[in-house]
């Protein structure tokens, strides 16, 4: 297991977000459409984490578990798993997940080549030398994944990038004070995957640090960004207004240093955040799946949790890696359940920017 980096000594240990990240589903290519493969993460700040542990807890006390032991979704009735959510949605963490139909990804070897040439064609263009050489590094780690690899570390791409540009949106209006450091949070894989946990940090970092070039974070005008500054490229100063009629829309960061930071992957059993993470993954999962008796009151409890930056964004964001000119439908159980979530979805910002 990669160890937690030490967060930066001159603030307490409290002043953190808490991004707790789990998958569902193997990702490797199925024969049927509907194999929904989700990765989804839990964003707590740390004064609201002990109110979600005892959500957690309560959860294993009610089916006669100890607080120390390990819970599945499988173990709890839908009741319970419902109260459950029920109880987390009274704290003040969300649910960002992103979800692929490992059914409809027969293009996945071509996504992946284009990915790699996008890159390598964006290294003329950067200034630094240290910049040209991450990315053409990115390119040669991404190159050689394999299919079923590359498809999850794209979902987790997405995934880091919109768990950050929502929680920083959300924070800076809030609690802006926890934005002083990014506590990431990994379940261990454990035996094979130590290859992809050592990949991991590096891949996520650049592919989502490419990202945030292409797509820079949101800014929301009149928040308090003076904690947050550490990540941003200038420091919180490079906000400020150099005009009265200058108007800004965007905030560059540095993505090694939000991404990169303190990142630990954790045996599950023993983090309540990763725990939690699970439940709610292989939640969204099911629900997608249409694996719940009660569809309707699982989409309503998961989409109550659920943060998007837009609302106009989906309740969970879904990746197509298949033909591009024939785009794959959705099925009718995931489709009504996107549809539900949204209705009760939470937003930052009611419209993009134009």
């Amino acid at each position: 297991m990669v160890p937690a980096k030490s967060p930066p000594p001159t603030k307490s240990n409290s002043r953190l977000v808490h991004i707790f990240i789990d998958e569902s589903g193997t990702f490797a290519p199925a024969s049927q459409s509907g194999a929904w493969c989700v990765v989804a993460a839990y964003v707590v700040g740390s004064r609201d984490r002990v109110g979600a542990e005892h959500a957690l807890n309560a959860l294993k006390v009610s089916v006669g578990r100890n607080p120390t032991d390990e819970i599945k979704r499988h173990d709890v009735s839908e009741r319970e798993y419902f109260r459950f959510l029920e109880d987390l949605c009274a704290q003040g963490g969300f649910l960002v997940s992103v979800a692929t139909d490992a059914g409809m990804n027969e293009w996945a070897a071509e996504s992946q080549a284009g990915q790699v040439r996008v890159i390598r064609e964006a290294i003329d263009s950067l200034k630094g030398l240290e910049d040209k050489l991450e990315t053409e590094a990115l390119a040669t780690a991404m190159e050689v994944l394999s299919p079923q690899l590359y498809v999850e570390i794209i979902c987790r791409m997405h995934l880091a990038w919109l768990a950050v540009n929502i929680g920083v949106a959300h924070y800076v209006q809030t609690e802006p004070q926890t934005l002083w450091c990014m506590n990431w949070c990994f379940d261990a894989k454990g035996g094979a995957g130590a290859a992809f946990e050592k990949a991991h940090g590096p891949l996520m970092a650049g592919l989502a640090g490419e990202m945030s070039r292409t797509k820079p974070m949101p800014f929301v005008a009149g928040a308090d960004y003076s904690d947050f500054g550490r990540f941003i490229r200038g420091g919180a100063a490079a906000l400020r207004p150099t005009s009265p009629r200058q108007t800004r829309a965007e905030v560059m960061v540095n993505a090694q240093r939000v991404y990169r930071e303190r990142q630990a992957f954790v045996d599950s059993a023993r983090s309540l955040g990763v725990q939690i993470a699970d439940l709610l993954v292989s939640g969204v999962a099911a629900l997608l799946r249409g694996k719940f008796s009660d569809q309707e009151r699982a989409a309503r409890y998961l989409g109550r949790l659920t943060m998007r930056l837009y609302a106009t964004d989906h309740s969970s964001y879904l990746i197509s890696f298949g033909n591009p000119s024939a785009p794959a439908p959705i099925s009718d159980a995931a489709k009504t359940a996107i549809e539900k979530m949204n209705a009760v979805a939470r937003a930052v910002f009611i419209q993009r920017p134009r």
